[in-house]
């Protein structure tokens, strides 16, 4: 709409200019950190700036896919800078203008802290994602020869040693699970409690499955 009004590319700069005045009219705004309000700003421009590298990319002759960016009614996930934005201890997380959050910890934190990203699934579990910045890490050594290794379709991967790896299918038992989780859904009114549930149960089912096959 920017850009059919203007014939200008609205940029990430240009969006945050306009969170100060969306924060007037819509003060649920103003209860989230300015930053990560910011960093939805940076999604949408690197998304349009891939989206214009891909356009560029097909004119030259390149056999790729420009692929409009989709719109999204919601965000499933935020991001904190470290700068103010969260504090890590231990087993919980402070959030600016939210407080201290319990988390499970399952990986001790090393290196530099940046960003805090909280994202929800699907399923509607809570996820935190610490990304951190560590020094140059030296390369594992087993003092067995290095094999080279080469990934495809029907079977995961090949090694030069000739040993093979097969793809890890869904198991039938999980499979006829999901399926009739599907006809569950399907059976259950648009828009109804009954059906937001059946929807939930299939989303977890396929999480289960998904770290099954990791």
């Amino acid at each position: 709409k920017y850009y059919k009004e203007t014939g200008k590319t609205l940029t990430e700069y240009r969006m945050n200019v306009w969170l100060t005045q969306l924060k007037k009219e819509r003060p649920e705004f103003a209860k989230l950190h300015s930053q990560v309000l910011q960093n939805v700003s940076k999604r949408i421009s690197d998304a349009y700036k891939s989206f214009f590298r891909r356009c560029k990319e097909k004119k030259s002759g390149k056999k790729v896919k420009a692929g409009f960016p989709r719109y999204k009614n919601f965000v499933s996930s935020l991001t904190y800078p470290k700068s103010g934005g969260f504090e890590v201890e231990r087993k919980k997380v402070f959030l600016s203008k939210i407080g201290d959050v319990n988390f499970v910890n399952h990986r001790e934190i090393e290196g530099q802290v940046k960003t805090c990203t909280i994202k929800k699934t699907k399923s509607e579990e809570w996820y935190i994602t610490i990304a951190v910045e560590k020094e140059d890490i030296l390369p594992f050594t087993n003092g067995k020869e290095a094999v080279g290794m080469d990934l495809g379709i029907n079977k995961y991967a090949v090694l030069s040693d000739a040993s093979i790896h097969q793809n890890r299918h869904m198991p039938k038992k999980e499979r006829r699970k999901m399926k009739r989780l599907q006809r569950i859904i399907s059976r259950r009114k648009k828009g109804s409690h009954k059906r937001r549930k059946a929807v939930l149960n299939f989303a977890r089912k396929y999480e289960h499955i998904a770290r099954i096959r990791e």
